[in-house]
């Protein structure tokens, strides 16, 4: 799907950045710290979306991963993560795994006592006078998002059997955005200082512009309570550290890509 730089900017009420502001080293560090992001997100949405593999807990493991990891949360945020981690025993990784995928089972596939029901209708229902209530399954936060994944330009896979608002599936379309934010960066490095330099600058913005938007309207209203059934109802460290990880990450990078928003219209 096209998107009309303009057209998003002004529903959105952003302002462009400018990319003459940047040096090629700034521009270079900027595509790095997206491209992190983007490899966060699309992690996060594996999570929640099927039982951890032996591939995805491999790439955890490494290093590199977690220096990534470290360097845009708060430093205990993965401290419970990088001690489970540290404490596999590769000897063992069959059973561990299976251990896991029983837990993802119980925690976000069958809707048994330990079932967290990780809908974001589910956690945003409201009585008629405004209280706090259960909501619907499908509800109108799913319509919302399905709306804005639309207008983004993304599209759902056709192997994926979750409704619109699945914690995975909304995670899924951060990776999305960060995803397109880097291609979008890359263009604006490799064209030369002209016009379709600054557009292809423009359109990195535009999709910062849907992250904070829908980080804002969507995940960091309602990851919380998530969190907090999966700390209640999880019996594995790793879900419960990979929960309390998410949170943090969610509020944090809404935070830096509004002081990112606001340094560059000052």
């Amino acid at each position: 799907m096209a998107i009309d730089i303009h057209e998003v900017n002004h529903k959105l009420g952003v302002k462009p950045m400018p990319s003459l502001g940047l040096s090629k080293d700034e521009q270079e560090l900027e595509r790095q710290h997206a491209q992190i992001r983007e490899a966060i997100y699309s992690f996060l949405g594996s999570v929640y979306l099927q039982p951890i593999t032996e591939a995805s807990l491999q790439k955890i493991c490494n290093e590199l991963f977690l220096n990534d990891l470290n360097e845009v949360l708060p430093g205990d945020a993965t401290t419970e993560l990088q001690q489970f981690l540290s404490a596999l025993d590769p000897s063992s990784l069959a059973g561990e795994l299976a251990a896991l995928k029983k837990e993802y089972m119980s925690l976000f596939a069958v809707p048994t006592g330990g079932y967290v029901t990780p809908f974001e209708d589910i956690y945003r229902g409201k009585t008629s006078d405004g209280q706090p209530h259960r909501g619907p399954l499908l509800g109108v936060r799913a319509i919302a998002a399905r709306r804005l994944y639309r207008e983004a330009g993304a599209q759902m896979d056709g192997l994926c059997k979750e409704l619109a608002n699945h914690i995975g599936v909304e995670l899924s379309f951060m990776y999305f955005l960060c995803e397109r934010e880097v291609v979008a960066l890359i263009d604006n490095h490799i064209v030369d200082q002209s016009g379709a330099s600054a557009s292809a600058f423009s359109q990195a913005e535009i999709y910062r512009a849907y992250q904070i938007r829908f980080l804002s309207e969507h995940l960091t209203h309602w990851f919380p309570q998530l969190n907090e059934e999966i700390q209640n109802k999880s019996d594995h460290v790793f879900y419960r550290s990979i929960s309390n990880m998410t949170q943090a990450y969610l509020q944090q990078d809404l935070a830096m890509l509004k002081q990112q928003l606001i340094n560059s219209i000052q």
